[in-house]
């Protein structure tokens, strides 16, 4: 049984100090017992928290629900590093009232998000928004301003010291490119593919004032004798685009080339490339290459007339404004028997085909006509124009060369025709310069670019 002591007062016998028990005992002060020490001073643990004066919190935690009220800082030396919340803390961020450490602005004029700081200047293709957007370009100094953001048609106003606003330039009334014609086969393989063609209407791509535009004319295939194959057109480009050389003859007559265009649909109004299969070759006689408008001829085999060329493509008032051509037809096949005749060469500049010696009453195929340059016609001559040449400038097919043996070993096929770019704009638009000397014509209300070698043009303002 515990013994108590009642009193109303403890004075400290000796001195000042007074203990209440020893180590390891505990002192219980019972509910309802009030410890009333305002008028003294007092020592308490490191551990206890009080309600007002100055406390240092080494490695102690507080519930944040515990905190009411505002925590006012001492001085300037306070710091969060102990405080939780998501984001990068670094000397870039600061504290947002999300509890979430963002970045305090932007440092740089580039990392605006209107302004672009670029080594190069802008391209109506550079497509930023809104109007109003800066582009800076740092290697020159030169400053522009956004003045019209259409895509692929943007206007950039110079600011700079410099001259020269990026411009869109309003587009072609009409383009048109046309690859090189590939070479007929000799030994009766087949005859040369069409360039392919590319025709616009109202086409606008990414073409910009003041630009240098490349334009290149492709080759046609160059002729070839004995038993070779024909040799394929070089590719002709401009603005980005590309018409397809032609293929040449053998073992079958050769496919026109491609033409396709690699601009969105919302730069043109309308867009027609034209590109066919060149005909089979059954053994004998030699098969028509393809034209921008048909097939090649496929024949049976056995003595018979070579396979005609596949048709070109009409289009009018593209070259000079009074023109109704037809463009890259296909080479015509050679006959076989010397009194057979060669394949016609398919209307738009196509080689005719060839035919074995003159012994017979074959005649060689006729050059397609109605052409810008009409194609020649095959021959049996046992050398050079035994198939006939397709014209210059058509992108046509080159005739096949006959039979090589019996005495006619030099027989040599038709080269093909080289392709040509020709470019219509309203007359109301500044003269372009130009170098590589196209044939200009500024008639009916329009100006005529027509390439027929490769060079440059620039559209000005």
């Amino acid at each position: 049984m515990a013994s108590k002591i009642k009193v109303d007062n403890i004075v400290a016998q000796s001195g000042t100090d007074v203990t209440l028990g020893e180590s390891g005992n505990t002192i219980t002060v019972p509910s309802g017992v009030t410890l009333d020490a305002s008028n003294a001073t007092t020592s308490l643990p490191a551990n206890v928290v009080t309600t007002d004066g100055n406390q240092t919190l080494t490695n102690k935690s507080i519930a944040t629900t515990q905190l009411t009220g505002t925590i006012t800082p001492s001085d300037s030396t306070v710091t969060l590093d102990k405080l939780t919340a998501t984001g990068t803390k670094d000397s870039t961020t600061f504290l947002r009232g999300d509890n979430t450490f963002a970045t305090a602005g932007v440092s740089t004029f580039a990392d605006l998000s209107d302004t672009t700081v670029s080594a190069s200047d802008p391209t109506t293709s550079s497509n930023k928004t809104p109007v109003g957007h800066i582009w800076v370009n740092s290697t020159s100094g030169e400053a522009y301003i956004l003045t019209n953001a259409t895509t692929n048609q943007n206007d950039w106003q110079n600011i700079g010291e410099g001259s020269g606003n990026i411009k869109y330039f309003p587009g072609l009334t009409s383009l048109v490119m046309i690859g090189g014609g590939g070479s007929g086969a000799g030994d009766m393989a087949g005859a040369g593919g069409a360039g392919g063609v590319l025709s616009f209407t109202g086409y606008r791509g990414t073409i910009q004032y003041g630009t240098e535009y490349t334009i290149t004319i492709g080759s046609g295939g160059s002729a070839v004798v004995a038993q070779n194959d024909g040799n394929d057109g070089s590719n002709t480009t401009a603005f980005g685009e590309t018409a397809g050389g032609g293929l040449g003859g053998g073992p079958n007559g050769g496919n026109s080339g491609a033409a396709t265009t690699s601009t969105d649909a919302s730069l043109y109004t309308s867009f027609n490339g034209y590109s066919n299969t060149g005909g089979t070759n059954t053994g004998n006689p030699g098969a028509g290459g393809a034209g921008a408008g048909a097939n090649g001829a496929t024949l049976p085999s056995g003595n018979g007339p070579g396979g005609a060329g596949g048709v070109g493509i009409q289009l009018s008032n593209v070259y000079n404004g009074s023109d109704n051509y037809y463009w890259a037809g296909g080479g015509g096949g050679a006959g076989y028997g010397s009194d057979e005749d060669g394949g016609a060469g398919g209307l738009g500049g196509g080689g005719g085909g060839g035919i074995f010696r003159t012994t017979g009453s074959g005649t060689g195929g006729a050059g397609g006509g109605s052409a810008l340059n009409n194609g020649t016609a095959g021959t049996g001559n046992n050398g050079a124009g035994n198939g006939g040449a397709a014209g210059a400038n058509t992108g046509a097919g080159g005739g096949n060369a006959s039979h090589w043996g019996g005495g006619e070993s030099s027989s040599t096929s038709g080269p093909g025709g080289s392709g040509i770019v020709m470019i219509k704009t309203p007359d109301s638009y500044t003269t372009a310069t130009t170098t590589g000397s196209p044939v200009f014509t500024n008639t009916g209300g329009y100006k005529y670019y027509a390439f027929t070698g490769s060079g440059t043009i620039t559209f000005n303002q």
